[in-house]
């Protein structure tokens, strides 16, 4: 099932419908045929790669920002992975361009509106190694002077699907009752909300950031990183881990929920 969504996924992705079209183009004989196809591939290209057809798109689908009951602590925060990623040189993570959702879970925490914080992600390559995304950002979170007792780890799921399946397991044998609050970004709101009600998760969404959101959480996220920092980092929004950023617990405890 997880080859089958990886391949489904590949087909879904623009890139290879563009890269479909051009072989077509260039295999095919009829001049005609050949242009026509090449003018399509050319508006696919451009649909999918102009900024701002794609922001308008991303909001369409960005779930709507919600309240939470804070009069009583939840009893967990569940923060979906695939936030982190893994630089295959050194097998060191790095925290990418999603990590909202980590300082959104973060932030619930800190600020008494749950208890617990679960922090799911295995490894979603189709050949895994021995990174381990939750287990990586547990590691960082201890830099937080977040007591051990707070943060629960699942570390072997590879999608949503499965993050779901195994964070009921954990959450039942930790005798955590629910509701729990739920972060993950806006666009992928929708699609966990449905996956984890139909696994039978009682669970409450919270603000997720959406993409002008994020722009401006990595920015705040960058200021915080000398240059020597930004300049050897594998990735140009949130490169590093956190014992880089300065300071992180500070942030975390000042910015407002949105």
């Amino acid at each position: 099932m997880f080859v089958i969504s990886k391949l489904f996924t590949f087909v879904l992705f623009p890139f290879t419908w563009v890269v479909v079209l051009l072989i077509w183009a260039l295999l095919t004989k009829n001049p005609k045929r050949k242009q026509r196809i090449l003018v399509i591939d050319a508006i696919v290209l451009y649909l999918f790669s102009a900024p701002l057809l794609l922001g308008q798109f991303q909001h369409l689908w960005d779930y709507d920002r919600t309240s939470i009951n804070t009069s009583t602590p939840y009893s967990c925060v569940i923060v979906l992975g695939g936030y982190a990623s893994e630089n295959k040189g050194t097998q060191q993570g790095y925290f990418n361009s999603a990590a909202d959702r980590f300082i959104q879970g973060i932030e619930l925490y800190t600020t008494g509106k749950a208890k617990h914080i679960l922090l799911t992600g295995g490894n979603s390559s189709i050949m895994p190694d021995g990174f381990r995304e939750a287990t990586w950002v547990s590691n960082e979170v201890k830099k937080l002077n977040i007591p051990d007792s707070a943060v629960i780890q699942e570390n072997q799921s590879r999608n949503t699907l499965e993050d779901a399946s195994f964070s009921k397991k954990i959450l039942e044998q930790q005798h955590l009752t629910p509701p729990y609050l739920l972060v993950t970004s806006a666009f992928h709101m929708r699609r966990a909300l449905l996956i984890f009600k139909k696994a039978g998760i009682n669970v409450v969404t919270t603000a997720p950031l959406t993409a002008s959101s994020r722009s401006g959480c990595s920015r705040a996220w960058s200021s915080h990183m000398t240059r020597d920092t930004r300049s050897s980092c594998p990735d140009p929004v949130f490169p590093c881990p956190i014992d880089t950023v300065q300071p992180p617990a500070y942030t975390f405890r000042t910015h407002s929920l949105r």
